[in-house]
């Protein structure tokens, strides 16, 4: 049966895609979201012609029908865009993963220890982050690299952090993804330097929250309602149902509801006790003056930093995603620094400003203090789920409870604790959406 009335906790891609299939199907759909606009983790800061997303986004698939959905919801206004990222550490900035020529800026020392490790791994039971890279990748890339940048990340001894986290994060993008062995290895680099490079979508104009926008626009065409700047007070529960969702302002009758939002506020509001816990993020938005090509990491879309005496964990240049996100005046760079509610500097990022600019000169980002002519601060929640090493015990508990409620639904990646890309989302908001309507 159509027409149901379907309450959406938040408007990331997950939470809009959900809304939309839903809607051409004929139900009632309100989309409740605490922020100001739509977007979630995928939202766009404006000051003024320049544009910032929140990091480095951008669209990739090897499923055509993901793509064919992205290229309908950005009208066909994007760009194809090769990859170009990069790491610092040992003073010295490396492609991303890691290019056959690359491995010879390394000291001779490293590039032995990698060999040998890779020539003498042994496949073993991995109990934790350290141990699952180490087996894979060796112990020498796990100190050099891996080790610096998760703990500085998480603030937490990679002992402590799950072996989901490198299958989830590492594997995505890294060096040998299924052969745990120097030929492997080999094949890799050889591939990698005669093949050519997938390239991912990302808007002409606007930065990636163009792709919301439009799909909110869409959604309000058809019907569907907003509120933003919610704050939701409670999910009423009878006989087992969520039969409604009050907000300071309103109380929504719900036949279902779909939570994309964190599940530790869905935990909080139906007093779930719960050690799961997520990584915060405050991005530092520097609009600079144009400086010289020379600066290395100008030649990057992104590099990660995984020296712990460096502050910041990963710088982007929006303009290499588009042209289109700068003015003619300026150029502009995004640090992103990892950091918990309880950091001394999360109520007061503006004391780090000093520190993070005397970095990015250390690091050849800005040429001189005199190339900054502005920073915002921006304040960006519940980004990472971390996987500590009881996370999976801690999350089957949650959702066991919450499996009770019949119409309650979990989704996206903050709803499902999922470390995830966009594409990703917008598959589980087509999956959610036909099961929902397959079943109402």
């Amino acid at each position: 049966m159509k027409n149901k009335k379907i309450i959406i906790i938040g408007a990331g891609i997950t939470g809009l895609v959900t809304a939309y299939e839903l809607l051409k199907q004929g139900h009632k759909v309100v989309i409740i979201e605490k922020e100001a606009d739509v977007g979630g983790l995928a939202r766009s800061f404006k000051y003024d012609d320049m544009i910032f997303d929140i990091g480095p986004h951008r669209f990739f698939s090897d499923q055509t029908t993901i793509n064919s959905y992205i290229k309908n919801i950005l009208n066909c206004d994007f760009f194809k865009i090769s990859r170009l990222s990069a790491v610092f550490f040992e003073g010295k900035y490396y492609k991303w993963p890691i290019s056959f020529l690359s491995i010879f800026k390394m000291s001779f020392k490293n590039i032995m220890s990698i060999i040998f490790d890779l020539l003498f791994l042994k496949m073993k039971h991995a109990n934790n982050y350290k141990e699952y890279v180490e087996n894979k990748y060796g112990k020498t890339l796990y100190k050099i690299f891996f080790k610096g940048y998760t703990e500085k990340f998480f603030d937490i001894d990679a002992k402590q952090i799950h072996q989901m986290w490198a299958q989830e994060s590492i594997n995505r993008v890294l060096i040998v993804k299924k052969t745990n062995n120097i030929l492997g290895l080999i094949k890799y680099f050889l591939k990698s330097n005669f093949s050519r490079e997938k390239k991912f979508i990302y808007p002409k104009t606007g930065g990636i929250q163009v792709f919301s926008q439009n799909l909110k626009e869409k959604i309000t065409a058809l019907g569907g309602e907003f509120e933003l700047n919610a704050d939701i007070q409670e999910v009423q529960i009878t006989n087992n149902s969520a039969v409604a969702v009050k907000t300071k302002k309103n109380v929504y009758e719900s036949d279902i509801v779909v939570w994309t939002a964190p599940l530790t506020a869905l935990c909080k509001i139906m007093n779930i006790a719960t050690e799961l816990k997520y990584r915060n993020l405050i991005i530092f938005n520097y609009i600079i003056k144009k400086i010289d090509k020379k600066y290395a990491v100008n030649n990057y879309q992104w590099c990660y930093f995984g020296d712990r005496n460096i502050t910041l964990n990963r710088t982007s240049k929006p303009m290499l995603f588009s042209k289109n996100n700068i003015n003619h005046k300026y150029d502009s760079v995004c640090v992103e620094v990892s950091c918990s509610q309880n950091d001394s500097f999360w109520d007061t990022p503006e004391i780090l400003k000093t520190k993070i600019t005397s970095e990015l000169l250390q690091l050849n980002v800005i040429s001189s203090e005199t190339d900054v002519v502005n920073i915002f601060a921006e304040k960006i929640e519940n980004v990472y789920p971390v996987y500590t090493l009881n996370f999976e015990n801690d999350l089957n508990i949650v959702k066991n409870k919450i499996a009770n409620i019949n119409n309650l639904y979990l989704a996206g990646r903050s709803g499902l604790f999922w470390y995830n890309n966009m594409d990703d989302s917008i598959e589980n908001g087509l999956d959610i959406s036909k099961k929902i309507n397959e079943t109402t």
